[in-house]
């Protein structure tokens, strides 16, 4: 263990632990018995043992404390010296003999060669015995000084074998300010001058910024102080650097813990230590989807680095994360656009398309609008069909439209026997057709327009259709088939004659178009 001043009330003390993580402290006067000093815990190694005499001195011993009682035997002691003044520091002297037996005078070691240290108005005479030391080869001290104090070295020669001396005197820096070699020492004054407690290398300040790449990162420490800084990098992956503005590739994304260590002109090594997140180039490529009807997954989560995304689905909708659902309400292409950002706050975009796709259905009604010689004009609603997103309308009278759901449609020769069909598609191209005969496909209310009275029904040879007020446009009959065995002009009476004569017996579908309303009614006919 050691014991170091540091101030005039404090004192470093540091030991070689026997693996515990708390200690006890005991210090005193020189010489103090264990039990009967001061005790302190310690939890870290080295301690500061704080609020002690200025210019006292001390003895220190440790030892293990691993719980209650659990303690090992005191180590010790150590000893320092509190300075008397503020800045002091403090000097290392070491005395040598080239002829190993110490710095005795005469052949009995009752006398000895010493060398007188004056600090301030303080002398203090160091020699060294063949008993102490390194058995009489060398033997170190240490003294305490205050910045700036005279600082005199004399040789006094007591006898014998005063040639076989010798020192080094180290500023506390380890800077050697007086020596002479083992075997060359001459009696009288060795050193005038004055003591230095500064530091002529000012502990290095180390730090740096970094820029990244990607996984390429550039680091920058030229922010760092020091006196002719060399500098060497830890890069948290296994790898190392040297040099003030190194590039490192690393092989992953991730936290790494980097490490510069900046090293001064006097030996002095300090560390400076900082957490850097990386990450790998963002790519779009592995973004997916599955469909499930119109729900819809989405999946980020293979793009290298992502741990975020934004969403927007095309509907109106947004999400956020790396997996989220979205329920289109419909069929359609909808424009999907992605924003996915990793732990560094880099950020790619795409754009994809999604197709919601369901089996259309088709069906329709139509409306009667007008009718009469010049024609017939039709109004057909598909809008109750579902799923589609394109129209296919066959008229039956060789015209068509793709135009609408809803078409207006005329035609040239007033009938209800049209046969009409709609195709309906979706974007998937998937269709349905319905077909229907247009008097099939009137409403309701298209044949209580008007009253007509039928007689006779059945009817033989003639049928008589009766009405309030005069008819005008087509009256047709139909057969079983849907074919129109019967097609005349109203003449405008109120009274009108149809001639069945001809007319195979079975039942027909009597129809009556009379300016845009329509009657229809079953009628037999017997033979």
């Amino acid at each position: 263990m050691t014991a170091v001043a540091t101030s005039t009330t404090d004192v470093d003390v540091s030991w070689t632990t026997g693996g515990s993580t708390a200690w006890q402290i005991e210090y005193g006067a020189p010489g103090f018995t264990p039990g009967t000093g001061t005790i302190v815990n310690a939890l870290t190694n080295p301690f500061t043992v704080t609020g002690l005499t200025s210019g006292a001195s001390y003895d220190f011993y440790v030892r293990d404390s691993c719980g209650a009682g659990d303690v090992s035997m005191w180590v010790g002691p150590a000893s320092a010296t509190t300075f008397t003044c503020t800045g002091g520091c403090t000097y290392t002297l070491e005395l040598g003999d080239d002829y190993g037996d110490g710095w005795g005078a005469n052949g009995q070691y009752s006398v000895f060669h010493q060398l007188a240290v004056t600090t301030g108005s303080v002398t203090t005479n160091y020699t060294m015995s063949n008993t102490t030391g390194a058995l009489g080869s060398s033997e170190t001290f240490t003294f305490n000084v205050c910045d700036g104090d005279t600082l005199y070295l004399e040789f006094i020669d007591n006898g014998q074998w005063d040639d076989e001396c010798g020192y080094t005197l180290k500023d506390p820096n380890g800077v050697v300010v007086s020596s002479v070699a083992n075997g060359s020492m001459t009696p009288g004054i060795k050193y005038q001058g004055s003591a230095n407690c500064s530091s002529p290398c000012p502990a290095p300040v180390p730090t740096f910024t970094f820029t990244d790449n990607f996984l390429s990162v550039d680091f920058d420490a030229t922010a760092s102080t020091g006196a002719a800084l060399t500098y060497a990098w830890d890069f948290g992956d296994g790898n190392n650097g040297t040099g003030d503005t190194p590039t490192h590739i690393y092989g992953a994304g991730g936290t790494y813990v980097v490490t510069l260590t900046a090293t001064d002109s006097c030996n002095q090594s300090i560390d400076f230590v900082d957490t850097i997140q990386v990450c790998e180039e963002l790519t779009t490529a592995n973004i997916t989807y599955t469909q499930s009807a119109f729900d819809i997954n989405f999946d980020a989560s293979g793009v290298a680095g992502a741990d975020s995304a934004y969403w927007t689905f095309g509907d109106g909708n947004t999400g956020n994360g790396l997996n989220p659902t979205n329920t289109y309400s419909g069929s359609g292409n909808f424009q999907v656009d992605v924003t996915v950002y990793n732990a560094c706050g880099d950020q790619a975009d795409t754009t994809f398309f999604v197709t919601i796709c369901v089996q259309p259905t088709a069906t329709f009604s139509a409306q009667i609008i007008s009718a009469g010689g010049s024609g017939m004009q039709v109004q057909f609603d598909g809008t109750n069909s579902t799923g589609g997103s394109s129209y296919l309308w066959n008229f039956g009278d060789g015209n068509t439209n793709t135009t609408s759901n809803y078409p207006l449609h005329t035609y040239a020769v007033t009938s209800t026997t049209y046969v009409v069909s709609l195709t309906v598609y979706n974007t998937c191209g998937d269709s349905d057709t319905y077909s229907s005969v247009l008097g099939d496909a009137l409403g309701e209310d298209e044949y209580t327009l008007f009253n007509v009275k039928v007689f006779p029904n059945p009817a033989k040879g003639f049928i008589t259709l009766e009405s309030d007020a005069g008819m005008e446009g087509t009256i047709s009959l139909i057969d079983a088939l849907g074919r129109t065995v019967v097609e005349m002009n109203a003449n405008g009476m109120s009274n009108q004659v149809i001639d069945v004569r001809d007319l195979s017996a079975g039942t027909y579908v009597l129809r009556v178009l009379n300016n845009g309303q329509l009657f229809q009614e079953r009628v037999q006919i017997v033979k």
